[in-house]
């Protein structure tokens, strides 16, 4: 059923339906979204319908032409193989930077994980990962402190996290989440690091310096990359410095 009309003259008062029907509320969240604009390329003879289907280098079926960011309809690793479309800024800086690649002849896949972040007033909201499919959650701190994490799992892996003013979370949970740690249902309600076992923090740290490793031998711009780490009380932090060629 579709809606006709936010009812109320200084505030609302209800929401009228097509059929007239009126649903009592005092407050409406509207989400809108987005129909991407691929007209031109479809008509042109790429794949694709709820975008523009690119494969892991963002190349669409025709020759020479990719596509990125919002538009652009991809499998992803992290969404578990799913074709999705990813609507933020990150992704479409983090796809432009395998295209440019791409065009340098320096070719390396799209694999980034999903991330989000918003300000709402005194709230800072960040997300990682895709929390889609999940059959567990973890809530870490209290939300009437208005400092809280909600951790996702999906067959005990860490697939996602929504933090609200929750920094040190987020930042440590990216990592978890980007090396997919399992762990059990108590482990995130303690320290990130300090509740895993030797054999998953070997795992982890492993997991990350690959990822690092593997982009300065794919990074076509020349500059010498070491990689610095570091443990704190809860985990592992990584760094990845540029230092320029002698």
């Amino acid at each position: 059923m579709s809606v006709a009309a936010i009812e109320g003259s200084d505030q609302v008062t209800g929401v009228r339906l097509a059929d007239g029907e009126v649903i009592p509320a005092d407050l409406v969240i509207v989400g809108i979204g987005i129909v991407p604009a691929v007209e031109p390329l479809i008509a042109a003879g790429a794949e694709g319908g709820n975008g523009v289907l690119v494969d892991g280098y963002c190349k669409t079926s025709l020759p020479d032409i990719y596509a990125i960011g919002d538009c652009a309809a991809h499998e992803n690793a992290f969404a578990e193989g799913a074709c999705i479309r990813l609507e933020s800024v990150q992704n479409a800086n983090d796809q432009a930077n395998v295209v440019a690649k791409g065009i340098c002849g320096a070719e390396a896949p799209y694999h980034a994980i999903p991330w989000f972040w918003s300000n709402q007033y005194d709230l800072k909201l960040q997300t990682a990962g895709l929390s889609t499919g999940h059959d567990q959650t973890v809530l870490r701190d209290d939300p009437a402190a208005r400092s809280f994490s909600v951790v996702y799992l999906k067959g005990g892996k860490v697939i996602a996290l929504d933090c609200v003013n929750a920094t040190k979370d987020y930042v440590q949970g990216r990592m978890i989440v980007t090396a997919g740690v399992t762990a059990t249902p108590e482990q995130p309600t303690r320290g990130w690091w300090t509740g895993l076992d030797s054999n998953q923090r070997t795992e982890t740290r492993a997991d990350l310096q690959s990822a690092a490793f593997n982009h300065s031998a794919t990074c076509p711009w020349g500059p010498r990359w070491e990689v610095a780490q570091w443990r704190n009380e809860a985990c592992l932090s990584m760094a990845v410095v540029g230092k320029a060629r002698p």
